[in-house]
């Protein structure tokens, strides 16, 4: 079998239509990003900053840089020009950049994850009723075979 990369389904969001964020940037996302990079940024998000600061140096480095990891595997593009994705480091330069507001990318990062956990919890619950819809027919036919 011949092997092809991996092309990830994505999707454009407005910061201000679509997150109710103030800024009116586009933003291409990772639409279905994978559960470790979900789960990781809920974890570093959900990080106190009493929690950073108590972390050693090395903790410290190795959370910035998941961050940015992370980061640049939900980020794929935006509208604004000179923005680049592609890499953890240019991500941290992206977040950074002297064109953008301080922290617009790290609120689009927040909002978008919290948009995934929401789409998963309704996934959750319905995928949990149809399993329970699927089931009861099996133990009805127990109880009446009993």
């Amino acid at each position: 079998m011949k092997k092809k990369p991996y092309k990830r389904n994505t999707v454009i969001l407005n910061l201000k239509d679509d997150l109710g964020l103030k800024h009116d940037v586009d933003i291409e996302f990772w639409e279905d990003p994978s559960q470790k990079v979900v789960f990781d940024m809920i974890q570093m998000i959900g990080s106190s900053g009493q929690d950073v600061e108590e972390m050693s140096p090395e903790d410290n480095v190795r959370f910035n840089r998941r961050y940015f990891e992370c980061a640049s595997l939900m980020f794929e593009d935006c509208s604004i020009p000179g923005i680049d994705f592609s890499t953890p480091e240019s991500t941290e330069q992206a977040f950074y950049d002297e064109r953008v507001s301080w922290g617009v990318f790290h609120l689009a990062l927040i909002a978008y994850t919290s948009r995934l956990m929401d789409e998963y919890e309704i996934l959750k619950k319905v995928l949990g009723r149809v399993a329970a819809l699927s089931s009861s027919g099996k133990e009805n036919n127990k109880n009446e075979e009993e």
